[in-house]
């Protein structure tokens, strides 16, 4: 007989990962677990429920400005910066291609609007201090306006977003990760 036993405890481990499986099923799951659809009808009434309080979708719970970790490389980080939502827009070296978590925080941005009158977007952009300066202020604008371009195609009205050059384009006081970005602030 070839059966030495070996194999066994691959079956109770088997059983073992099915009853706590069962037991999570049963016990331990939340109510939004257990019905999809009930989380999403949840979730669209948050976000109208802020849309009408204007706090902005996850914008309002956003952390303090400069407590956020930076992407490497493309990226979207939400921060406050005296009480209102700024959207940053990160970028990998040389690109303007907006990553595709910019969509939900440009979702916020436009609850934030709709729920605050008057308020407007600026949008800025900004490069690291590698290579030709005039080339880095061109790459700079032409990523605020693909940021500019996406906010529009997400329902914000173009007369709602001003572009602003900042000061200095070319950021030097940051790492260069940093540095490649848009920021959206409201005004």
């Amino acid at each position: 007989d070839d059966d030495d036993g070996s194999g066994n405890w691959l079956w109770w481990l088997l059983l073992g990962a099915l009853a706590l499986a069962a037991i999570w099923w049963f016990f331990l799951r939340s109510p939004a677990d257990a019905d999809g659809g009930a989380v999403a009808a949840a979730s669209t009434e948050a976000v109208a429920s802020t849309a009408a309080t204007g706090t902005g979708a996850d914008l309002a719970a956003a952390p303090a400005e400069g407590s956020v970790a930076i992407p490497a490389g493309a990226g979207v980080t939400s921060e406050l910066r005296d009480g209102k939502p700024v959207v940053k827009v990160y970028f990998d070296t040389g690109k303007t291609n907006v990553a595709p978590e910019f969509t939900p925080a440009a979702g916020g941005l436009k609850a934030y609007l709709d729920g605050q009158a008057g308020s407007k977007l600026t949008v800025s952009g900004f490069a690291d201090p590698t290579g030709n300066a005039a080339q880095n202020a061109a790459l700079s604008k032409r990523r605020a306006e693909a940021v500019q371009t996406q906010l529009v195609a997400n329902g914000i009205p173009a007369t709602a977003i001003e572009l602003v050059k900042p000061a200095a384009s070319t950021d030097a006081t940051v790492e260069k990760s940093a540095a490649r970005r848009v920021e959206v602030v409201v005004k």
